[in-house]
């Protein structure tokens, strides 16, 4: 069984070698927030939400700092 994992990393690397885009599916704030901090780190990703109704994003000025 633990051959088959290195097995399957390397066929789903072949196969998708870069990610092109982050989905993050939404009504958790806590998502959001960290697919915005992922972001900060990724901005070469497009990072697509589902959802944005219930989200306040917070001041990252204040968090920053």
């Amino acid at each position: 069984m633990a051959s088959i994992i290195p097995l399957r990393l390397a066929i789903a690397f072949y196969q998708a070698p870069i990610p092109q885009a982050i989905l993050v599916l939404g009504s958790a704030s806590e998502r959001i927030e960290f697919a915005a901090q992922f972001w900060q780190s990724h901005s070469n990703l497009d990072i697509w939400v589902s959802d944005l109704k219930i989200y306040n994003p917070p001041d990252w000025d204040d968090k920053q700092g």
